[in-house]
């Protein structure tokens, strides 16, 4: 395992408004059968704490992302390039199904670190939800 350096930036629109992200914050990469695992935790102002494991993996020749959260958020996305994919989305009191469509999926992750881009739609009972577009960098720092 790897402490790492994670730098997040991109966009999350719902059609209407636009938001930036930033968050740059300090994790664990490891290396796996499968691919690789990213796990960091982000804290909001109230300090709620949510960890994030990021799953990178290869599904019929396609560059996959598992994106599950726990904590104040919970959830498990999987987003693949050209496929819409199921997710239970809990936040607070509420809990919803939604789906997940990935437009754009691209890793170069290696053991020195490398970069996830990823562009993917959400909708709620098939009525768009958002567009979120994300760049993840990742620098090793050991």
């Amino acid at each position: 395992m790897s402490k790492v350096l994670i730098n997040i930036t991109g966009q999350q629109s719902d059609g209407e408004n636009v938001e930036d992200i930033s968050i740059t914050t300090e994790g664990d990469m490891k290396f796996t059968d499968s691919g690789y695992q990213i796990k960091y935790t982000e804290s909001d102002e109230e300090n709620n704490d949510t960890t994030t494991l990021l799953s990178v993996f290869t599904k019929d020749g396609n560059d996959c992302v598992s994106l599950d959260r726990s904590g104040m958020i919970n959830s498990n996305m999987v987003i693949e390039k050209g496929a819409r994919n199921t997710a239970i989305y809990n936040f607070g009191p509420l809990s919803m199904t939604v789906g997940v469509f990935g437009e754009h999926l691209l890793s170069n992750l290696c053991e020195n670190g490398g970069s996830i881009e990823m562009c993917y739609t959400v909708d709620i009972n098939s009525v768009s939800a958002g567009r979120n577009h994300l760049k993840i960098d990742v620098t090793n720092i050991n």
